[in-house]
């Protein structure tokens, strides 16, 4: 039995390596992943194969190896907020802790009340991302009435875009005396019963 992404469009997703571009299936290497081809994986099947897309757009973005991949990242970040898998909006919310975009600002916003309280809290640490007379109500709002994690990253935006504010400032006062955290607990999300499968198996 052997496991692969199913039919990936970019031969398995390659990873990275001193090499190049290697897929883990054929171990070719591939110098040519363009942010227009990761762009393209993001509408695949798979949501390994999405999430990974988004992941190598992150890299592209943050080394800026590739012209255009900044605005590449940020459009498919914003699209992946609304995807149906958990794990491909988590890292899109994560890719946005990095960039600043105000065109997601909508989407961040909305990704607050995902159902998914990782999404939400990775959401809420991008918005100290945004301008803050536009993301500081809403991040009162979930600071007071949302799930501990997705409460934890809205106080630790707050402390970032107003410290000083006086009603920031009592809002998290009264978060800490209930027992709240000022940033999110770092550990990592287990695979929970209803969770999609990332891979599909091949005889």
């Amino acid at each position: 039995m052997h496991l692969r992404p199913e039919r990936c469009p970019l031969r398995c997703l390659p990873f990275y390596t001193d090499s190049g571009w290697v897929c883990p299936c054929c171990e070719q290497v591939d110098r040519k992943l363009t942010p227009e081809a990761l762009a393209k994986a993001l509408g695949w099947p798979v949501p390994r194969v999405r999430q990974l897309a988004l992941w190598h757009l992150a890299h592209k973005s943050r080394c800026s190896v590739v012209e255009g991949a900044i605005s590449k990242a940020v459009e498919a970040a914003i699209k992946a907020l609304g995807d149906p898998a958990w794990s491909v909006r988590n890292s899109a919310a994560v890719l946005m802790k990095e960039i600043p975009a105000p065109e997601a600002l909508p989407a961040l916003v909305r990704a607050l009340q995902d159902e998914d309280e990782w999404v939400a809290a990775n959401a809420a640490e991008a918005l100290a991302k945004q301008q803050p007379s536009l993301v500081r109500l809403p991040l009162l709002r979930i600071l007071g009435d949302g799930a501990p994690r997705v409460r934890a990253g809205a106080a630790a935006s707050l402390r970032v875009i107003a410290p000083e504010d006086p009603q920031v400032v009592a809002a998290l006062n009264r978060h800490v005396a209930a027992g709240g955290l000022l940033e999110p607990p770092f550990s990592f999300r287990t695979i929970q019963e209803g969770d999609e499968a990332d891979f599909v198996q091949f005889d």
